[in-house]
């Protein structure tokens, strides 16, 4: 619980962002894959996917 209070503390401090999240799942993801088989959900770079991301808004 106290887990929970100091990750809202954080992020009113403006130190977690929306890059900064999708980076650590992307780190999390690429720590997990072997190098014997090839991840291919592996995410892209956060430019390359806020990229997509604003093309699919338009």
């Amino acid at each position: 619980m106290n887990y929970l209070f100091v990750i809202f503390f954080i992020a009113g401090c403006g130190l977690v962002t929306e890059r900064s999240i999708y980076e650590g799942v992307r780190s999390v993801n690429k720590a997990k894959s072997t190098e014997i088989e090839p991840n291919s959900k592996q995410l892209p770079p956060y430019d390359q996917y806020e990229k997509e991301r604003k093309e699919m808004h338009r």
